[in-house]
């Protein structure tokens, strides 16, 4: 009998295909050791997926495959993760495709997030020490990515930046005798003077000098006074304040913010109820132009009531409805968060809201109200909804979505495993709860995106994108689809690849 079974795996191995490389750093060729690799199988394949770490030579295998198309990622801290096959970073990975009895050797250069480099200066062009320094993306508003300190001579590195465009600015700073604006680089106060830093992998930009400006900076004292003033034990405050470069989270009853310039904030504050489920909070709007300090006494805030409308929840199951909020305020969308309903009830703080349905492929939103069930002419629900406060809210669902499905080629041979890119055209990029929705085709080049509501769609098929934006749906490859109600419309597309 062991005989018989070593002899099945003995055959069973003399069939297998194997994947096997090594990974080393990009600039250098420097093998990388413990990066972590990962295999899995194109869609409507085995389903196969399985890990590993390379060895001290960087060497990886997967041995004993079945045959089939895989696609394959390496990734180590301090590293940008990398698709086999990139053309270059932010293009999609090529799969691999491996025979009975065959063998692939790859090699994957694993290249480095860039960086910005230098110098916080005053007016004589002397270095300024213990600078707060913050790198931002250049999207309105501005989003803050990283951040890094002057050191004794002034200079600073912020690292692990995706390649794009960005803003540096120097945060406000009160030394002894003078205080500093926060001022973007080339020391303008505004957004709209900034001057923009492009980054590229692997590469750090020097020369990234700030010299702020002077002038005057106020404090901010915010108090926050729970219900009941003395519980049991003392309830944690979280503060947060935004304004339209960022914001700043602190716990504590009492908090000073600042040194900060004159201007526009929003302030929330939150605690959790005294043994009870639930939130109190308050939220306020602050235009800050001397010291000041304000008082929140904190209130137990309603919990918010869900309630679904149409055959889906009908006939459906209620449970398969899953909620996404993200606050709204200065410093533009927040993190988005799954809500935990509970009779269809969740708890919400203080302050401006967007919530949006997560997709399912068996239903979409096609009303909001916070009242009622209200539907505009072109008012798409199927995104982020704004909601500024009230006991609930109301969606209409449809159980009657459209899909979109065909096969990509390039020329009359279908593709496996091509990337395939959806985006709506009818809902803004700011209300999209994705901007583009991705999937890649099958064994068979075939592709399928369902759950959608009715509406103009564009796509795009293309190896040169790892994610798009509506510039790059704009090729002339990329393809204007119409979705209704319950149609399953068929687009084939033409592989895309830029000349």
């Amino acid at each position: 009998m062991r005989t018989y079974f070593v002899l099945a795996v003995a055959t069973a191995a003399l069939h297998a295909a194997d994947i096997k490389g090594t990974v080393v750093e990009n600039q250098t060729g420097h093998p990388v050791a413990r990066a972590a690799v990962t295999l899995e199988s194109v869609p409507g394949a085995s389903g196969l997926r399985r890990s590993a770490r390379t060895n001290i030579n960087g060497f990886f295998e997967f041995p004993t495959l079945p045959a089939g198309v895989y696609l394959i990622t390496a990734a180590r801290t301090g590293f940008a993760a990398v698709q086999y096959g990139q053309k270059q970073w932010k293009s999609a990975g090529m799969p691999v495709t491996v025979t009975e009895n065959d063998a692939a050797v790859l090699n994957i250069r694993l290249p480095r997030y860039g960086a910005i480099a230098g110098t916080v200066l005053d007016e004589n062009d002397v270095g300024l020490p213990d600078h707060d320094v913050i790198a931002y993306r250049n999207t309105q508003p501005p989003r803050p990515v990283a951040r890094a300190k002057s050191d004794d001579r002034g200079m600073f590195r912020i690292s692990g930046l995706e390649p794009g465009s960005y803003l540096v600015r120097t945060a406000g700073k009160q030394y002894e005798d003078i205080s500093y604006l926060p001022t973007f680089g080339k020391e303008s106060e505004g957004v709209s003077q900034a001057f923009p830093v492009q980054v590229e992998m692997d590469q750090q930009v020097d020369r990234a000098d700030v010299r702020p400006v002077t002038g005057r900076l106020f404090m901010l004292t915010v108090e926050a006074v729970t219900v009941p003033p003395n519980p049991s034990e003392p309830l944690p405050v979280t503060m947060t304040l935004a304004s339209e470069l960022g914001r700043e989270m602190v716990q504590g009853n009492v908090h000073r913010f600042g040194p900060m310039p004159a201007g526009e904030y929003e302030v929330f504050s939150q605690a959790p109820l005294d043994q009870r489920p639930g939130f109190q909070g308050d939220y306020r709007k602050v235009n800050l132009n001397q010291d000041t300090t304000i008082k929140f006494v904190l209130h137990e805030e309603v919990d918010v009531l869900f309630t679904f409308e149409g055959t889906s929840v009908q006939t459906g199951n209620p449970g398969s409805i899953q909620m996404l909020a993200r606050r709204k305020d200065l410093a533009g969308p927040g993190t988005e968060q799954v809500l935990k309903l509970e009779n269809n009830r969740a708890h919400l703080s203080a302050g401006p809201w967007q919530l949006a349905l997560v997709p399912n492929p068996t239903f979409y939103a096609s009303g909001f109200s916070g009242q009622r069930i209200q539907q505009s002419g072109n008012g798409r629900a199927d995104g982020w909804n704004d909601f500024t406060g009230g006991v609930g809210v109301r969606f209409a669902l449809s159980g009657n979505p459209g899909a979109i499905h065909g096969t990509v080629k390039s020329g009359a041979d279908p593709v496996i495993g091509a990337p395939v890119f959806l985006e709506s055209e009818d809902l803004e990029p700011a209300r999209r709860v994705s901007q583009t929705l991705i999937t890649r085709t099958d064994v068979h080049g075939q592709y399928r995106f369902s759950g959608l509501a009715p509406g103009n769609y564009r796509v795009l098929s293309s190896f040169e994108y790892l994610t798009v934006d509506s510039t790059a749906m704009v090729q002339p490859a990329a393809k204007s689809v119409v979705v209704e109600n319950t149609h399953d419309s068929q687009q084939d597309l033409d592989l895309f690849v830029l000349p």
